[in-house]
């Protein structure tokens, strides 16, 4: 039996309203909304959308979403929602109140969500293909134990972009293309080849970050020598002389003198301490009996 849901029940909870609490469903959606705006804010034109019909009135929007993470390096992710129309809301001059079917080549749809939508009949049938056989077959018993539909982010970021955009759920304003199936199928790439560019992408970015990493550490050693150097009273040497400008090495040289001052202002308070306790306990000896 199909699970039955539209595109507001799905933004307000994809799972169902008895799935979890209403407070921890409030604080995630909220979070997924915050995260979409920060990702459309710097990926806008990595956001793509197009629009096509059936000959029986449903809507297909393939969507590419990018990726949270590294949308930077290029990596998009394929959602399809479809809208199915029904005799109660052939009328309906949005889409709204349409069934929504689904699709997504991300990593976490195939390998946490994919069997239970395919379980409730929610999967976009003549996609199935583009979906592993273990996605399919296999129920995610670790990752997701309570078959939940759950908050999947790029088809919620998917669903995000349309509401945002009222013209693409306006019929009369949309303006779709006829749906050819095997030119869509074409368009998408499959999750198991989408996973081999997500693993190679984050390669490389990892890659990059730990050369980055690398020269932070090694820009702070310098700078750390340097400053023993100072300390010790060594010559500066001038590789290191090149790190730091004139005024930074000059503050430092201030520190560092402010820090021997401390220094020594403790070593006088303790001989000063010292000569006192000398004196105290001289003068409070006893005199001798005669």
């Amino acid at each position: 039996m199909v699970y039955r849901v539209n595109l507001k029940s799905f933004l307000q909870n994809p799972s169902g309203w008895g799935s979890a609490s209403l407070a921890r469903r409030d604080l995630i959606r909220r979070d997924l909304e915050d995260r979409f705006y920060v990702l459309y804010k710097s990926a806008k034109s990595q956001f793509k959308v197009k629009t096509y019909i059936d000959k029986d009135g449903d809507y297909y929007f393939h969507m590419k979403i990018p990726s949270e993470f590294y949308w930077s390096m290029g990596l998009t992710y394929d959602v399809v929602l479809k809208f199915n129309m029904s005799e109660k809301n052939k009328l309906d001059p949005t889409l709204a109140n349409y069934q929504l079917n689904f699709y997504s080549n991300s990593p976490a749809f195939q390998f946490i969500y994919a069997y239970v939508y395919n379980q409730d009949g929610n999967l976009i049938p003549f996609l199935n293909r583009k979906l592993s056989r273990k996605a399919l077959t296999q129920a995610p018993t670790v990752r997701n134990p309570s078959m939940s539909h759950g908050f999947e982010k790029s088809v919620y970021f998917a669903a995000l972009f349309i509401r945002n955009n009222p013209k693409l759920i306006k019929k009369s304003l949309m303006k779709p293309e006829k749906l050819v199936i095997g030119k869509l199928y074409g368009e998408i790439t499959s999750s198991t080849k989408k996973l081999e560019e997500y693993q190679r992408i984050k390669k490389q970015f990892n890659s990059a970050e730990n050369k980055k990493n690398k020269r932070a550490a090694k820009a702070r050693a310098s700078v750390h020598k340097l400053f023993r150097h100072q300390f010790l009273g060594s010559s500066l040497n001038k590789n290191f002389k090149s790190v730091l400008d004139k005024k930074t090495v000059k503050n430092n040289q201030e520190k560092l003198q402010i820090h021997s001052n401390k220094v020594n202002m403790k070593k006088d308070m303790s001989v000063d301490m010292g000569r006192s306790m000398s004196v105290l306990k001289k003068f409070s000896k006893k005199p001798k009996k005669k």
